[in-house]
């Protein structure tokens, strides 16, 4: 029997006074309840009560003993009532942890709407294009794009990603007559880097005969998304940029 039902059955019987009464309560027998004394004082090395034919009664330690007890079973009884109510409103610190254009462009305008709705939750957020260790960086929550590799983790598919071929409006780049595969393949790419893998996110055209990975030799190589977009409408080469369609339930 752990140490917190002993203090229980202790604080029981010294508010009723015998054992049989307190066995009743705690739908117990009466040899239950007198052995739960007797291992508690010998844990304590103490002796609790005074014990004769008709009562019992609180000695000196037992009596500060008892103080203590309904301190400790008191303070736990507050701290489990306190518990329940905040998960019935939800309160405290969420950690969020975000990329940086997709944190900007869909999840800081949901912030005024999700702050009035949750007034008692204080918000940290980190915006990094980084792989960040969710549970080592005791994040509640990271957004990221890719496969879930860490199985000790929950997700939750936010954002179909498709990807759509860019270029600047006041170059060649953007006319609708070169965008055709064959010349697609002679015009230089802006290409994102992973910096987690240093991986360059592949390309892949659609053929007649289907998808086609496609690897162009004229690159501008960045692992920075926004440096990317900037560098298209710059004009410096045409590019892969993601369209997202965020999910109506989120």
């Amino acid at each position: 029997m752990d140490k917190l039902n002993l203090l229980i059955i202790f604080r029981c019987v010294a508010e009723s006074g015998n054992f049989a009464s307190a066995a009743n309560q705690l739908s117990l027998s009466p040899s239950a309840v007198s052995k739960a004394i007797a291992r508690l004082e010998n844990d304590i090395g103490c002796k609790l009560f005074h014990r004769s034919t008709r009562k019992i009664a609180l000695t000196a330690g037992g009596q500060s003993y008892y103080d203590t007890a309904v301190q400790v079973i008191d303070n736990l009884n507050d701290c489990e009532a306190e518990l329940k109510e905040n998960n019935e409103s939800p309160a405290g610190v969420l950690k969020l942890n975000l990329p940086v254009s997709y944190g900007r462009l869909y999840v800081v305008p949901l912030l005024q709407k999700f702050s009035a709705r949750y007034p008692l939750i204080h918000l940290e957020i980190s915006f990094d294009d980084n792989y960040r260790d969710t549970i080592h960086g005791r994040y509640d929550i990271s957004i990221r794009s890719g496969t879930l590799e860490d199985k000790n983790l929950f997700f939750k598919k936010l954002s179909p990603m498709d990807f759509l071929i860019c270029g600047a409006a006041n170059t060649e780049h953007s006319k609708p007559t070169i965008m055709t595969n064959e010349r697609l393949l002679q015009q230089r790419w802006i290409r994102f880097r992973f910096k987690q893998t240093g991986r360059v996110m592949p390309i892949t055209l659609m053929t007649e005969n289907g998808p086609k990975p496609f690897d162009p030799t004229n690159n501008i190589i960045v692992d920075d998304g926004e440096a990317l977009a900037e560098l298209c409408a710059a004009g410096l080469g045409v590019t892969l940029v993601s369209s997202l369609k965020r999910d109506n339930n989120i």
